[in-house]
C-alpha cells in the first residue's frame, strides 16, 4: 500500500513537472524509442490489468462457492445433530438404558456437537478474513488503475508536446521520469499477482479444511 501511495505521489509530481517553465530541449536519436518503449509497457500493463480482472473474478466465484458449501454443511449437521437426538430418545424407550448409560451418550453427543460447532466457527472466522483481503485488494487494483489512466494521459500530453517541437521543453528528461514511474507500477501489478496466487491457494486450503470437517463428522454419524 506504501508503494502505491509512492506512484500516487510521483504521478503528482509528474503532473505538477508538466506546468514548470520550459527548459531547454536536448533533441538526441533516443527520443523516438524511449518514447516507443513507454508506450510498450503501458500495453504490458493493460494486459496484466487484464490478467488481474480475470483472477479477481474467479475469486470472487470461489467465495461464493464456499458460502454456499458452508450453508450446506450447516444444514446437513442441524439435521444429523436431529437424527442423533431422536435416535438417543428411541434408545433409551427401547432399551431402556441406566442413567448412567443415557448420561454417557449424551455426554458423547455434546462433545461431538461441541467440537463440530467449534470448527464451523473457526472455518467462518478464515472465510471472513480471506473476503477483508480480496475487499484490500480489491482497492488497490482500482488504485493502481487510477494511477495507470494518469500515467496514459502523460503521455499523450508528451507527445502532444514532442509533435509540435517545442525547442526549450526537455522531452528526454519527461520519458526518463515516466519510465520510472511506469516500472514502479509495473513492479506493484507484479506484487499485486502474486497476492491473488497466494490468496488462491488459501482459498483452496479453506476448501480442503471443508471437506476434512465433512469427512470427520460423516464418520462420527456412522459410528453412532
Amino acid at each position: 500500500m506504501e508503494k502505491s501511495k509512492k506512484v500516487e505521489k510521483q504521478s503528482s509530481g509528474t503532473q505538477c513537472f508538466l506546468c514548470r517553465k520550459p527548459e531547454t530541449i536536448d533533441q538526441g536519436s533516443n527520443t523516438a524509442s524511449n518514447h516507443k518503449e513507454t508506450l510498450e509497457k503501458l500495453n504490458r500493463l493493460r494486459q496484466e490489468r487484464d490478467n488481474l480482472d480475470m483472477e479477481n473474478k474467479q475469486l470472487k466465484s470461489d467465495k461464493t462457492d464456499l458460502q454456499n458449501r458452508l450453508i450446506q454443511t450447516e444444514k446437513e449437521n442441524s439435521s444429523k445433530q436431529s437424527n442423533l437426538l431422536e435416535k438417543i430418545s428411541k434408545l433409551e424407550e427401547q432399551l431402556g438404558c441406566s442413567g448412567e448409560d443415557c448420561r454417557r451418550i449424551q455426554q458423547e453427543f455434546e462433545k461431538f456437537r461441541e467440537e463440530g460447532e467449534k470448527e464451523r466457527k473457526e472455518w467462518r472466522s478464515k472465510l471472513m478474513l480471506s473476503k477483508k483481503k480480496q475487499n484490500e485488494l480489491n482497492d488497490e487494483v482500482k488504485l493502481l488503475k487510477s494511477t495507470r489512466e494518469a500515467l496514459k494521459e502523460e503521455v499523450k500530453d508528451l507527445k502532444e508536446l514532442r509533435q509540435r517541437e517545442i525547442d526549450n521543453y526537455n522531452v528526454d528528461k519527461q520519458i526518463i521520469l515516466l519510465k520510472i514511474q511506469l516500472e514502479e507500477a509495473e513492479d506493484r501489478y507484479r506484487q499485486l499477482y502474486e497476492d491473488f496466487n497466494a490468496y488462491k491457494n488459501y482459498a483452496k486450503e479453506l476448501l480442503e479444511a471443508e471437506k476434512n470437517i465433512n469427512r470427520q463428522l460423516r464418520r462420527t454419524y456412522h459410528q453412532r
